[in-house]
């Protein structure tokens, strides 16, 4: 399976929702994750990218500015046998000291395939006395497997010696996991807006124009401040809206208490 995968990355450079139909449509009886697809497909794209002298010039900027001030964190992460850079983490000084008065709601959010070299940018977010939105520290990740976030967040530990009250992210069970080992004191929500953007992507199609109502419903449950009165709400959205059933019960159900307003206020 995976030399399929190398050969259609490489030589017919098809993207991930391609390769995954294909893969569905070979091997029927296997269980293929979305993300581990994600993951194997970066790695065979890195084999064939043109050597630049980008990192280089990003390190040799970012070590400029940790010379004019000592306080700046840069930590690379190498992979030595490949002799190249594959994850980088920095923070400026005025982070440092915005993620030391501001670390009690910290946001962790990723995005990918944004960029030439297809890797994955963690933004740390805190929130300030003026509830704006701070950038307190970056990463640049070459995937998105529990061992990356759990380097990434043992760096961000390990620089500031911070614990979060408070972390919100969306529901990637990798960083589930990364959370949990690395910061077991913390207090980890799942963040609603990820949810919602997934209630669209999933059921908008099977709901249609009753999505809006469903959606409407969905987040009056979700604000409920009694764990029963939730708990009715879920019950009469699964029999009103029963084509949502599956994805609610598997899916968000048994996190309820990382999202639900009772759990979490």
């Amino acid at each position: 399976m995976l030399e399929k995968v190398k050969f259609w990355t490489i030589q017919g450079k098809m993207d991930i929702s391609t390769q995954y139909n294909l893969l569905v449509a070979l091997f029927p009886d296997k269980v293929i994750n979305k993300k581990d697809l994600s993951n194997a497909i970066q790695q065979f794209k890195k084999q064939v990218k043109p050597s630049k002298n980008d990192v280089c010039q990003m390190l040799t900027e970012l070590y400029l500015k940790k010379d004019d001030d000592p306080r700046w964190i840069i930590k690379p992460r190498f992979d030595v046998g490949e002799r190249r850079l594959n994850s980088l983490f920095w923070m400026s000084s005025d982070q440092v000291n915005a993620y030391g008065k501001y670390h009690d709601i910290v946001i962790i959010d990723t995005t990918s395939r944004t960029n030439q070299f297809d890797m994955i940018l963690m933004l740390v977010i805190v929130v300030d006395n003026n509830f704006r939105n701070l950038i307190v520290a970056a990463a640049i990740l070459e995937d998105e497997t529990e061992a990356t976030f759990s380097w990434t967040l043992q760096e961000l530990k390990n620089s500031c010696d911070i614990i979060p009250i408070t972390l919100y992210s969306d529901a990637d069970p990798a960083l589930i996991s990364a959370v949990k080992k690395n910061y077991p004191e913390t207090h980890h929500f799942h963040c609603i807006f990820h949810i919602e953007l997934n209630l669209r992507k999933k059921l908008k199609g099977k709901l249609q124009d009753q999505f809006k109502p469903f959606h409407a419903k969905f987040l009056a449950m979700r604000n409920s401040l009694c764990p029963k009165k939730f708990e009715t709400g879920w019950e009469e959205l699964i029999n009103e809206f029963s084509a949502c059933e599956q994805y609610l019960t598997r899916v968000l159900y048994p996190c309820k208490k990382s999202w639900a307003h009772f759990a979490i206020n």
